[in-house]
């Protein structure tokens, strides 16, 4: 699915700070273009891609957990996903940055 040229907005969201809330101080999220992923990040994103959007329903019951919004643009269409902090890879995690609104 990732291919050169294409751009991701990754946000993380929720925690025991609930962050990226409406009411949120904090905004955690970083970009990122296709030459900036490694091979195992980008299989990482594309595989999360493919899976069915009714294996994340419940991940918005656990209390405290985050979730990340990951957002393709890629030649004029945006596709979006949100997904459990366990399904990220933790490289890729690990680049996110807090920014105080």
């Amino acid at each position: 699915m990732l291919k050169p040229g294409d751009c991701l907005e990754i946000e993380r969201l929720g925690g025991l700070a609930g962050f990226g809330l409406p009411s949120s101080r904090i905004r955690s999220h970083i970009t990122l273009s296709y030459n900036d992923l490694n091979d195992k990040e980008i299989k990482n994103i594309d595989a999360l891609f493919l899976l069915s959007p009714d294996r994340f329903k419940t991940m918005n019951k656990v209390a405290d957990f985050f979730r990340y919004r990951i957002e393709v643009k890629s030649s004029g269409t945006t596709k979006t996903i949100e997904v459990s902090e366990n399904d990220l890879i933790a490289s890729i995690k690990d680049r996110i940055k807090d920014v105080l609104m």
